[in-house]
């Protein structure tokens, strides 16, 4: 289990360097795509299969990381502006289905939250999906097509094994990294 829980450990980190640090993403993360390889020190992750790839320049990479840490904080002031900056649009021009659906997607990676559903996690679903009928979202930026089918693949098999794994841990600091600003080089007079 303890092997497990690091090798999950070490698929999470992998895609969120992929994605916001180096900006290239392997887009086709399903267990078969994945292979546990003998190591000197353990086993050790092998990804497969780079037919699939989603490139994120800088400025896309600062865009959703802005995103995803205004989603932790719950920044309602921020996430229709980001929402919109990043490529999606609701029938109404309204983001609140948008931003319902968002949160409860990205609740669990928030510092201490169990992996477990019940009454509340099914509620919180149909509220959101309520909200997704009333209002649905027409556009949905290219890019994101990629990023969802990550969350999917590694949301499924988190919540499969439950591993043992600080997801806001291991998100934040990679997002404020890649949320921050470009630093001025040495020859910017600004």
């Amino acid at each position: 289990m303890r092997e497990r829980d690091r090798l999950l450990g070490t698929l999470v980190r992998v895609y969120c360097a992929q994605v916001l640090d180096h900006g290239l993403l392997q887009a086709d993360p399903h267990p078969g795509n994945f292979l546990v390889l003998p190591g000197p020190e353990g086993p050790r992750l092998g990804l497969l299969d780079f037919g699939c790839v989603q490139e994120f320049p800088e400025e896309r990479r600062r865009t959703w990381a802005q995103l995803g840490l205004a989603i932790l904080a719950r920044d309602e002031a921020r996430l229709g502006h980001l929402f919109v900056e990043a490529g999606f649009r609701s029938r109404d021009d309204n983001l609140e289905s948008l931003r319902g659906f968002a949160e409860l997607l990205l609740e669990r990676f928030r510092e201490g939250m169990p992996l477990e559903g019940g009454e509340t996690a099914q509620a919180r679903i149909f509220e959101a999906f309520a909200l997704l009928r009333d209002n649905p979202v027409v556009r949905v930026p290219a890019d994101f097509v990629a990023l969802g089918r990550v969350f999917a693949a590694l949301g499924g098999l988190i919540l499969r094994w439950r591993p043992r794994l600080d997801l806001f841990g291991t998100l934040a600091p990679r997002l404020l990294r890649a949320a921050a600003p470009p630093a001025a080089s040495p020859s910017d007079p600004s």
